[in-house]
């Protein structure tokens, strides 16, 4: 424990988790309030959400991003100490964090595709009630689980250390891919939703991790040559 205060003494940066964790969590809480009154938002309906079945085993992956992001934010925070790759890799999740908190803001939106009624019952099942209890079905465009998933696993492929794990990058994208599909077949988010994560995730990870690295290197070789 005294290590990982040290570690947060010697590295100021590594503040920036915490505390955009704490003004994410209030401000969704907040545009959550919000909309909790039917027909203050606007519903979010793809065609090929129909054709989607319900599936409860999928909730186990869908909990599992979790500690999936979770363990990916210890590793680059603490683990890796590549300060480079840390600051990606927040500023990556930080900023698709927060079009989605301003985008919920300024576009109101929800699913109207859960189940009401199921054909059996079983523990996964159960799972999936009690998540529907606690986790509203609003605010879901674009999807945070797949956003961050994706972003997760490209930034362990740009890693120079994982990228040397082959097994590790193979795990990583399989269950990215999980994650994801979890999404749809249980019902907590429109292909609209997931797709739009997709879009975000590799556009910013274009932005974080090819431009503006690409824009740094081009100027640093200008000045030298000056």
């Amino acid at each position: 424990m005294q290590a990982i205060v040290d570690m947060f003494r010697k590295r100021k940066q590594l503040w920036v988790v915490p505390l955009y964790g704490i003004f994410y969590m209030l401000t969704f809480r907040v545009l959550e309030n919000a909309i909790r009154i039917p027909g203050t938002y606007h519903i979010i309906s793809c065609p090929l959400d129909q054709y989607i079945p319900f599936c409860e085993y999928f909730v186990i992956f869908y909990y599992s991003w979790f500690a999936y992001v979770a363990v990916a934010e210890v590793y680059f925070c603490l683990i890796d100490r590549d300060v480079a790759e840390f600051n990606k890799f927040i500023f990556y999740l930080g900023t698709g964090m927060t079009i989605f908190l301003i985008f919920s803001a300024v576009y109101p939106n929800g699913l109207n595709l859960r189940p009401r009624t199921f054909d059996h019952d079983n523990i996964f099942v159960q799972m999936c009630k009690a998540m529907y209890r606690t986790d509203t079905p609003t605010n879901v465009f674009p999807s945070i689980h797949v956003f961050n998933s994706l972003a997760v696993f490209l930034a362990a492929c740009d890693s120079k250390k994982l990228k040397k794990h082959k097994g590790i990058l193979t795990f990583t994208g399989i269950w990215t891919v999980l994650i994801i599909l979890s999404t749809a077949f249980i019902k907590q988010h429109s292909c609209y939703d997931i797709a739009a994560g997709i879009v975000m995730g590799i556009v910013l990870f274009r932005l974080y991790y090819v431009f503006i690295p690409d824009r740094i290197r081009a100027a640093a070789s200008v000045r030298v040559e000056i």
